[in-house]
């Protein structure tokens, strides 16, 4: 997972990808659907969550009362 926030943006970018030496290859019809995708919508993320600075808090405090309600001591 990779968290990004650029100085002049709010929203924070949350990128997931999946690792390893082999990733799956997408069939051919899900890469021709990707790429109309890309030319009538502009940038599709499929591995990627866009949230606001009031989503990104929102978010955090949800994950932190989970944690902290599960009585989990790891992380």
């Amino acid at each position: 997972m990779l968290v990004t926030k650029f100085d002049d943006e709010e929203e924070m970018y949350f990128s997931y990808w999946r690792q390893g030496i082999n990733p799956i290859k997408l069939p051919w019809r899900m890469r021709l659907k990707l790429c109309w995708m890309v030319l009538t919508k502009g940038n599709v993320y499929d591995d990627q969550v866009v949230l606001s600075k009031k989503k990104a808090m929102e978010l955090a405090l949800w994950i932190q009362d989970e944690h902290d309600s599960s009585g989990s001591s790891t992380g």
